[in-house]
Formats: structure tokens, sequence, C-alpha cells
């Protein structure tokens, strides 16, 4: 569905969803205008697989034959029957198909060489949808440079389609490290509102997994602090003062409930990013020697990195998928 607005006659655009020879009717969303087109049935069939099969439906019933007996021989190859009459793509971004319907009527002089990111992103979920990746190989390269030099929830369904690996795993790392939950279960990357993002399946229910863990993990550390504080007989001062560990317990304590934390911290408390957390849960006070405070921050810093709190998002099943697009890429 395009999303900008447009010349208030629908006429100015109808030329370019009309392509030569066409002789399977389209409906489009461009726009916001509602349009019809003509593309060749052959062409589309060449370009996809799942277009093939809306064109020529394999199992329809003009393409059964009767043997004269009341028996039905094997249906007639797909391509030997005619096309339907009209096919629907008023839900797909109109920019992104037209390129595609572009390339696959072989008007390659229309085709960008310099996308935007949101361009490159209902490229990728259309070819994902109609499995045509090969489609736009000999652009990709190209068009694949915003996607690396700009940080956004929609590089995973770029990645993912395409098989570019090493920018999934960037993005969704950084992704979990700046998502935030809202109280009634809404997900939020800075001021963007993932609700209508479209992701590769399963990933977002993997990120706010990972999430909830790197809390959760943020909170052990002070709870195994204050566990060393209030359940140990011994001194824990490394100096024997006498009032450094009642100082250090206390600024524990202090901290998670200026965060609204305590006394039993969920990761369901924390609607922030983990990232965030991090940042507001360092300790900042003053004790008569820092020793006691260093070793805090110290073990604090080293367990609450990104890189260790973050585990592998990746599933094998990407994996698989993205080292399969890759190929049909090479």
């Amino acid at each position: 569905m395009a999303t900008n607005e447009g010349p208030s006659d629908s006429n100015a655009f109808s030329d370019l969803f009309n392509f030569e020879n066409g002789d399977v009717t389209i409906q489009v969303n461009y726009y916001t205008k509602q349009i019809t087109g003509k593309v060749v049935s052959i062409a589309m069939a060449m370009a996809s697989t799942v277009w093939k099969k809306f064109i020529f439906p394999p199992w329809t019933q003009d393409q059964l034959t009767s043997t004269g007996n009341g028996e039905r021989d094997l249906p007639r190859p797909a391509m030997t029957v005619l096309p339907v009459d009209k096919l629907d793509f008023r839900e797909d971004d109109g920019d992104a198909l037209l390129i595609l319907l572009r390339i696959a009527h072989l008007q390659f002089k229309h085709v960008p060489s310099v996308v935007t990111l949101d361009f490159l992103y209902n490229i990728a979920i259309l070819c994902n949808l109609y499995d045509c990746v090969e489609l736009v190989k000999p652009w990709l390269s190209l068009w694949l440079e915003v996607a690396h030099r700009r940080e956004s929830p929609k590089r995973l369904i770029i990645a993912w389609t395409f098989g570019k690996h090493e920018m999934f795993q960037e993005a969704s790392e950084a992704l979990t490290w700046n998502l935030r939950v809202s109280r009634d279960g809404r997900t939020f990357v800075g001021g963007e509102d993932l609700d209508g993002i479209v992701f590769p399946p399963g990933i977002l229910e993997s990120m706010l997994k990972v999430r909830e863990t790197a809390i959760q993990s943020i909170f052990d550390v002070y709870l195994k602090w204050i566990g060393n504080y209030t359940c140990s007989p011994h001194r824990r001062c490394s100096l024997e003062m006498n009032h450094c560990d009642p100082i250090m317990l206390g600024n524990l304590i202090r901290k998670l409930v200026e965060l609204d934390l305590w006394p039993t911290p969920s990761p369901a408390d924390w609607t922030g990013t983990p990232r965030g957390l991090v940042y507001v849960a360092k300790l900042s006070f003053e004790i008569p020697h820092k020793n006691c405070l260093d070793a805090f921050e110290k073990d604090f810093e080293s367990r609450t990195a990104r890189e260790t709190l973050i585990g592998d998002i990746v599933s094998e099943a990407e994996l698989l998928h993205m080292e399969g697009q890759a190929k049909r890429l090479q």
C-alpha cells in the first residue's frame, strides 16, 4: 500500500502499470489511488513461481480434461491454458510493486540505483512474499548501502530476505539493546512503535526473551551484592571500616527504590531499554574510600556490557534460511 499523496487524478498513474501486450488486469493502490493496469502473464510467471500459480492455477477446473467415460486425465501443464483475468495487488506497496513489475517486463532503464530505506524494506517484503529475490540481484548491492548506513527495525526483514547474516545479527542485537515495552505490551525502539513493522517469523519474540534475560541479569548484579552484605556474617569492606558495609548496602537498596524496583525487581517492572537500565543503575554516591565502590562498579560493568547481556538471537532456522537466500543471489 502506497503511503504518499499524489495527483488527485488516478489516470495520471494508469500508464505506469500498463505493460505492452498485457493480458491480465491488475488492481493496485498507488499514492492512495486505486488504479488498474495490464501485465504480461508469461513475464509474470517467469519472474515468480508465486505469480505463476496465481496466474495459471495448477489445478483449476479449466485445466482438467475428460476422457469421455467420466474419468479425468491429469491436468495439462500450467501455461498451456488461459491465464486468470485479474489479480489484486491492492495490499502491496505500489512503488515497490511497480519496480518489480518493471524488472519482470525488462524495463530496466526505469529501475533506480539509489533507494530509500523504506523503499528497500517494501521491496524486501514483496520479494519474500512472492519468492522472487533473484529479480533484484543486479541492483541489490547498491540498494543495500542504505541499510548499512541506517539503524532501523526495518533492516531485519531486509537482511533476512536477502541473506545478509551479519547485518541480521548486528541489527537484532542493536534493537534488543534499545527495545522497550510499555505497560500494555506495546514495543518501541527509540520513538518508533513496532506495531505494523514486518519482522521475520519469530524474531521479535526472540528479542523480547533476550531483553528480559538481559534485564534480569542487571538486577542480579544488585541482588548478588545485596546478598553479600545481608547474608554474610563477615565484614565485606576491604579496609575493615565499620561503617562502609552499611553505606554500600543502603545505597544499593536506595538505587533500586529510586527505580521503583524494590523489594522484588522483575523484568516486567522495567519498561525501558536494557541500555537505559544499565545507565540509570550505575551507583553515584560518596563513601570514605573508593575500594568497595570500585569493586562493585568493576563487577557491574563487566556483567552488564552489551556483548555480555545480549546473547545470540539468531536461530538455526534463520541461519539456514539466510544461507539459502544468499546462495540464490550468488
